[in-house]
């Protein structure tokens, strides 16, 4: 089967901590990290915080296109928050910027590998302009 995973990454939260403070910046990642969790409810899915402002999900049964839909989706509830960040560049509410993989995992295939490949794609999705959803070759 499938394995989508998927690294949804804040962005400019250092600004968003700077104008608000940690504890606000906390209280951002929780109400985010919760908006992404609640669009992964399948029991097969997984959702974690990964590092920092970075949660990481994973869906069984996902193709590539169904994922990078599904990760659309989501910044566009995230966006729908309203919680307002008048120093991003993107927008002035907060918005998340995403990275995703998907595939058949072969009998090689560690879950690391395809983890690093959302992170590369993750990376590309914020050099592109933020607040949007980059998917690994």
């Amino acid at each position: 089967r499938s394995v989508a995973w998927f690294l949804f990454d804040i962005d400019a939260l250092g600004l968003y901590n700077e104008t608000f403070g940690r504890n606000a910046g906390d209280a951002c990642i929780r109400r985010v990290a919760r908006t992404i969790a609640g669009h992964f409810r399948r029991a097969s899915d997984l959702t974690a915080r990964y590092e920092g402002a970075t949660v990481i999900a994973a869906g069984i049964g996902m193709t590539a296109e169904l994922a990078a839909q599904h990760a659309r989706i989501i910044l566009e509830k995230v966006a729908e928050l309203h919680i307002h960040h008048p120093r991003c560049t993107v927008q002035k509410y907060v918005t998340v910027s995403a990275g995703i993989t998907a595939g058949v995992p072969g009998s090689q295939d560690s879950p690391q590998a395809h983890i690093e490949k959302a992170v590369a794609a993750l990376k590309q999705a914020k050099a592109g302009g933020r607040n949007r959803v980059h998917e690994a070759p």
